[in-house]
């Protein structure tokens, strides 16, 4: 890749050689292996944007573009796959996302949160299950308050 940015066209049709419910992740594996191969990069460190998911998508999972024109910007050994027309800064909200996630994963190390989850859970369906017994006695009194009647 000469430079930081350059635009290229990826063939797909070898993608139809695969079985028609695998074409469209078969496609983005495809994008992927020519990010390596052209911008230098390893796999993990390869950002494809949403508008060029999308566009291999569109048509079902069945029929993915044959070709496809990408921009590939390298920063900081890291690739973004573009569409020749999508800029870097509309990515920014999608690094943010990324952030947040890895924030809430750290949270998480240790299943914590799940624990807790479930802990709460449980007091939900406990209080649930007080709320009925005492729906039930209620009811139960105001028959009897009828028959007295």
């Amino acid at each position: 890749m000469k430079g930081e940015e350059a635009i290229y066209t990826i063939s797909l049709g070898n993608v139809y050689e695969k079985p028609r419910k695998k074409r469209a992740p078969r496609a983005i594996k495809e994008i992927r292996a020519f990010v390596v191969r052209h911008a230098k990069v390893s796999p993990s460190s390869i950002k494809i944007s949403e508008r060029v998911n999308s566009l291999v998508w569109k048509s079902s999972i069945e029929k993915p573009p044959r070709k496809i024109r990408v921009k590939i910007l390298k920063k900081e050994e890291i690739a973004f796959v573009l569409l020749p027309e999508e800029k870097l800064e509309e990515n920014k909200e999608m690094e943010k996302k990324e952030e947040k996630n890895k924030q809430k994963k750290v949270g998480d190390v240790k299943g914590e949160g799940k624990k807790e989850g479930k802990k709460e859970n449980r007091q939900n369906e406990k209080e649930k299950e007080e709320e009925k017994s005492e729906h039930k006695e209620t009811k139960t009194q105001n028959k009897k308050e009828k028959d007295k009647k």
